[in-house]
């Protein structure tokens, strides 16, 4: 789905692509005259901690005169001073730009799926997590811990829940959020959104 960028640092072809599900080399070009030693997009850090997808050169440092080309702003190879690049200041936040970028396929999680009426799903978190059903979660990519109003805590994947749409689509890798019930389902109390391996196993955040 392609959204208007929310943030500076997420650019892809002038849009934002925050959720990318698979390779795409549209979006993701590698320099074919002059392509990086692994030959494919990696993260590097160019100095001073600017983190950007490095697709062509055998130079990584981002400074002038090097033969080092970032992935710009508009999805082509570039080398320093022409294009602006993708980038962010830290590593893992550039991880997350090779996911928006199509540069690497984004993985669907899994999520834990259960309810504290099994002690073993408790409130406070999943205390045996090999006796837990876990579930993937290929549409939204998205696990959830909901508290509902009669003090039931459920945990599962958020594909299907069609009203939290506009929330997941703008959580990228890593990222996490809550809700309270209000316009997210009238017997909910409190909803907890995440991106990530079985990141729905924990207690529910503090409001």
């Amino acid at each position: 789905m392609t959204v208007l960028c929310r943030h500076p640092l997420y650019f892809t072809g002038y849009n934002c692509l925050r959720k990318q599900t698979d390779f795409n080399p549209q979006t993701c070009y590698i320099s074919p005259a002059n392509p990086p030693e692994s030959q494919k997009p990696t993260c590097q850090n160019g100095g001073n901690n600017f983190w950007y997808i490095h697709v062509g050169g055998k130079r990584t440092d981002w400074v002038q005169g090097t033969d080092a080309m970032c992935l710009s702003i508009s999805s082509f190879p570039a080398p320093w001073g022409t294009r602006e690049c993708q980038f962010s200041w830290t590593e893992e936040g550039c991880k997350q730009l090779l996911h928006w970028a199509g540069c690497i396929p984004w993985t669907s999680p899994t999520c834990f799926d259960c309810n504290s009426a099994w002690d073993v799903c408790d409130r406070r978190g999943v205390t045996d997590p090999s006796l837990v059903a876990k579930t993937r979660c290929p549409g939204t990519g998205a696990c959830f811990t909901r508290r509902d109003k009669n003090g039931m805590v459920y945990r599962g994947c958020a594909d299907g829940w069609d009203y939290l749409a506009d929330v997941t689509t703008a959580m990228g890798p890593g990222d996490a959020t809550c809700l309270n019930g209000g316009g997210y389902g009238s017997f909910v109390d409190r909803w907890c959104l995440c991106k990530g391996e079985l990141c729905n196993g924990g207690a529910m955040p503090a409001a």
